[in-house]
């Protein structure tokens, strides 16, 4: 499916011939409208280059990828898991970008690896040391909890593992599951905190694990290194003591947790029976709207904080602080097959894309998308820019899961302008660096038609202000010029539920401002990489049955150790095949 980007086809005969074309395939973003507007602005400050947007279905895009990575003319960019990359890389079909990544931005003024977090390219190198994905965004992690029910039983959130214990204890007194965990599959809250515990656990033997780069991190060969000669054995106390702090755990999670999946756990959550649950940073986008779709008498607010501290008090090989789970979501990877000056051009778009500005489209509370004669602008807007918006209106942006449609306005005041947070209409202001651009009807009421996108019906909502939005405007801005005094523009407003960036300074939505210290190095990340605790794939996901088994009290302790020492070992020499390690350096 091509999006046709700038108007422009999916062919690229279809463009002059002093214009390149850069295919970027994806299989689908919630801020695929904001990508559009980006990809239209860009095209219009480089009129040599034509950025073309195209979509494949996400259940067959692994192998529809697989495909054109054997093809003649591969897309120019495509999105990828990371893991992805790796398979991609070591048969040659993706371009190394450290070179890349070590020019300077010429659209931030910075070295271009320095725009990201901390540790975020070193997560997704390849287990030979090398980067070929430029990562977009990010997965951090946090217990929810329901702060009705902390209210009611009088506990507050816990910075140590013993006080999130005897907090447990209370709850669980008071009625209620404290912890909900959805053991039915090897994701989410175990394999987390399986990271989590093994950085902390395993803090002191860094030095013995990061010897290949010495970069403070230990990566993918490092970690099946340290399996090989022993720092990792999953048969000693140490690699144990991760276990019993899982079994001990699970004294507070709820009846039958081998059974629960993450259906299963929200329901639990949303009726207030289980007061706290782990999940991600793009959780809160989901959970807001399903709470305001409660009975007001059981709607309850909630809030979050970072997994407790293991402290000696809980384990003799505790370190504090523990580490955060930062996981790298998907990014963009650039074949070998396309001719350098397209890569060339592919890297451009990708440095102006990744511009904390541009970045914050996609990332702040909310957007707007504006439609006229077939051109898309998006406006990113926010209270920080000034937005009026009637009461009517808000509780429909509270429910970001549900379409906007269409918005009539039926008296427009002219053509789009400059105008001020709080001057009148039609004075060319700006506020920060925005280059602001205002949109306002003439009267002081218009009406809003609510209802799934393109079908014309839906709730008649009566504004008794009139919309101010203000904002940079993404696209092409001159759409919105010479608009009738009386038209029917097409409007959606849009909250779209992504993760966090990888890039530091993109401004955060309200639903992830409780993860600011997860981000800004209050809560560090991991050291032993998320992709390093296990060797290889095949054993980390032969381990979660042995695990439940354990869990259940079906195997002790013991047995189940076994099991785990024979799946690294085998993982170990399979990785080494795979990936042509030279052990004589280990």
């Amino acid at each position: 499916m091509s999006l046709g980007v700038g108007g422009c086809s999916r062919a690229s005969d279809a463009l002059g011939e002093d214009v390149r074309a850069v295919r970027m395939v994806m299989w689908g973003s919630p801020a695929m409208d904001a990508l559009e507007a980006l990809a239209t602005e860009y095209n219009l400050q480089h009129p040599g280059v034509r950025i073309i947007m195209e979509l494949q279905p996400a259940d067959a895009y692994e192998m529809w990828m697989t495909i054109q990575m054997v093809s003649s003319a591969p897309p120019a960019i495509l999105q990828s898991q990371w893991y992805w990359s790796w398979e991609y890389a070591r048969k040659g079909k993706v371009r190394r970008l450290d070179d890349y990544l070590d020019r300077v931005n010429p659209y931030t003024g910075r070295v271009w690896r320095d725009q990201f977090y901390a540790g975020r390219l070193d997560s997704v190198r390849d287990p030979r040391g090398e980067l070929y994905i430029v990562p977009h965004d990010q997965v951090k992690t946090a217990l929810y909890y329901n702060a009705n029910i902390f209210d009611e039983v009088g506990v507050s959130p816990p910075s140590t593992w013993a006080e999130f214990d005897e907090i447990s204890r209370k709850i669980r007194a008071a009625g209620y599951v404290p912890v909900g965990v959805d053991n039915s599959q090897a994701a989410g809250i175990v394999e987390w905190n399986v990271s989590v515990f093994f950085d902390s656990i395993y803090r002191d033997e860094i030095p013995l694990l990061d010897v290949l780069n010495e970069d403070g991190f230990v990566e993918k060969q490092e970690a099946v290194r340290g399996y090989a000669v022993g720092v990792f054995d999953p048969l000693d106390d140490q690699y144990k003591e991760i276990w019993r702090i899982f079994k001990d755990w699970s004294r507070h999670w709820e009846a039958g947790f081998n059974a629960v999946d993450a259906t299963d756990l929200s329901r639990l959550f949303l009726q207030s029976r289980v007061s706290m649950r782990m999940d991600g940073s793009w959780h809160g986008q989901f959970l807001k709207p399903d709470i305001a779709d409660l009975p007001e008498d059981e709607q309850f607010e909630f809030s979050m904080f970072p997994l407790p501290n293991l402290t000696a008090e809980t384990s003799r090989y505790a370190h504090v602080p523990l580490g955060s789970v930062g996981s790298v979501g998907a990014g963009y990877v650039i074949p070998t097959l396309i001719p350098d000056e397209t890569a060339e051009a592919a890297v451009d778009w990708l440095m102006w894309l990744i511009r904390p500005d541009n970045m914050g489209l996609m990332y702040e509370n909310t957007g707007v998308r504006l439609e006229f004669d077939g051109e898309k602008v998006m406006l990113d807007i926010g209270e920080e820019v000034g937005l009026t918006l009637a009461d009517e209106l808000r509780r429909f942006e509270a429910n970001n899961q549900r379409p906007y449609a269409t918005a009539l306005l039926p008296g427009v005041a002219g053509p789009a302008f400059p105008v001020d947070v709080s001057g009148d209409a039609g004075e060319p202001t700006t506020t920060s660096a925005y280059a602001d651009v205002g949109y306002r009807p003439a009267d002081s009421t218009f009406h809003v038609i609510l209802g799934p996108p393109g079908t014309g019906y839906g709730d008649a909502v009566e504004l008794p202000e009139p919309l101010c939005i203000v904002g940079r405007a993404h696209g092409d801005p001159e759409s919105l010029r010479g608009l009738p005094d009386a038209t029917a523009l097409s409007v959606e407003f849009y909250n779209a539920p992504l993760n966090l960036p990888c890039m530091e300074g993109v401004r955060l939505r309200r639903e992830h401002q409780g993860f600011v210290p997860l981000m800004d190095g209050t809560f560090p990340d991991l050291r032993i990489l998320e992709g390093s605790v296990w060797p290889d794939r095949e054993c980390q996901t032969a381990w979660f049955r042995s695990f439940q088994e354990f869990m259940a009290d079906d195997i002790d302790l013991d047995e189940f150790s076994d099991r785990i020492a024979g799946f690294v070992q085998a993982g170990v020499k399979r990785e080494i095949a795979r990936w042509g390690y030279d052990t004589s350096k280990w």
